[in-house]
């Protein structure tokens, strides 16, 4: 198993920003390109999004391979 150590906006709670499922990775538009590189190590397809205009991704949505879970607070575009 491949570990990289990371952070984002000087937070080291990377779960906080990002959601990870078997095919993708969610990570918040306005993050850097170098934490975008960090997530290559889960070899899966990285998604800038956004959850109720915000980029804590990891508190707000829930995924797996089935499908994603968003809070009815969530934009149109959002979903």
């Amino acid at each position: 198993m491949r570990c990289k150590r990371t952070s984002i906006w000087g937070n080291p709670y990377v779960g906080f920003y990002a959601c990870a499922t078997e095919k993708h990775v969610f990570y918040p538009s306005v993050a850097s390109e170098k934490f975008r590189e960090a997530l290559d190590v889960f070899k899966a397809e990285t998604v800038k999004a956004n959850v109720c205009e915000s980029g804590l991704l990891g508190l707000y949505m829930c995924a797996n391979s089935n499908g994603v879970i968003l809070p009815k607070d969530s934009t149109k575009e959002e979903r």
